[in-house]
């Protein structure tokens, strides 16, 4: 996951600065500001995988901590509001580093399709625990047309995501878009 991630990103930097130093250009700003968006995405890469695996992070609630920052974050560019709620969710429930890493990449993707082709302003994320079985509901309240709505590299990337972890993901289209992931505790 960091090789492609970050990886991908170094390169396309590398690549943006070196036009950059060869180009005869007295404003570059376009070219600079790319460079710079870039180097926040790779940083920000390298921050998140180093939250996956540090061991201190190991309950589901820092997993909700990190969900609430990063939703707040990317979904206030573009003035859609965000609200995360748990509900019966034992406070220091352990979780393991796989299952972290997988359910917060799949809410990144979530949170990813819904700025690329959600028209709503609003993003509703409900984390509820029953016996031994937490559910996480992503929704958004975006107009969707069903004719576009496709099992994408994104989708089929969640599906993947989630089997790995012994979980279960169900998408539906309905006065919006929702995701609903169900894992073992």
């Amino acid at each position: 996951d960091l090789h492609d991630e970050v990886g991908s990103i170094l390169s396309n930097l590398s690549m943006q600065a070196q036009m950059v130093a060869m180009g005869p250009k007295l404003n570059a700003k376009k070219e600079l500001d790319e460079i710079a968006g870039l180097s926040h995405s790779a940083m920000d890469s390298l921050r998140d995988t180093v939250w996956a695996i540090d061991s201190r992070k190991d309950k589901y609630d820092n997993l909700l901590d990190r969900m609430l920052e990063y939703g707040q974050k990317n979904l206030a560019y573009r003035q859609i509001d965000f609200e995360l709620v748990k509900e019966d969710l034992v406070s220091d429930l352990r979780i393991d580093p796989e299952k972290r890493q997988n359910i917060y990449l799949i809410f990144k993707e979530a949170i990813t399709n819904t700025l690329k082709h959600s028209k709503g302003d609003k993003v509703h994320v409900t984390v509820k625990q029953l016996l031994n079985e937490i559910t996480f509901s992503i929704y958004d309240n975006g107009r969707v047309d069903k004719s576009k709505v496709s099992d994408g590299l994104g989708l089929s990337n969640m599906k993947l995501r989630a089997k790995e972890i012994g979980g279960q993901i169900a998408f539906s289209a309905n006065d919006g878009f929702c995701i609903e992931l169900k894992v073992p505790v």
